[in-house]
């Protein structure tokens, strides 16, 4: 009979031991869900961000296009890095065309800048 206690004993223990086990999983679970959910709620407000950055970028790439004035934004180096609709239509180009060309080149038709 004390061969069968034992072994009662120690199936309770593992079932003991057992039910922890799944009580610690069920926790992992939680805690994979809630961070499931907090990640879906970041790449909505992401998404959110993203069509507004977009809208925002059309409107001021169509403002920039809409004025009549010559406009060139070139960096330190003289590389053309955006025109407007005006400028690329004054030298005969698409916009795309000007980009990250040198401004001396295609404005002045210069291999360097001018020396002032």
């Amino acid at each position: 009979m004390s061969d069968e206690i034992k072994d009662i004993t120690e199936l309770e223990a593992e079932i003991a031991r057992l039910k922890s086990e799944l009580e610690r999983a069920k926790g992992r679970e939680r805690d994979l869900e809630d961070s499931r959910k907090a990640m879906l709620y970041m790449l909505e407000d992401l998404n959110e961000s993203h069509a507004v950055i977009e809208r925002a970028k059309k409107e001021w790439e169509k403002t920039f296009d809409s004025i009549t004035d010559f406009i060139s934004i070139n960096d330190t180096d003289y590389n053309v890095r955006r025109v407007n609709r005006a400028m690329a239509d004054r030298l005969g180009k698409k916009p795309g065309e000007l980009i990250g060309k040198k401004c001396y080149e295609v404005y002045h038709g210069t291999a360097c800048p001018w020396p002032e």
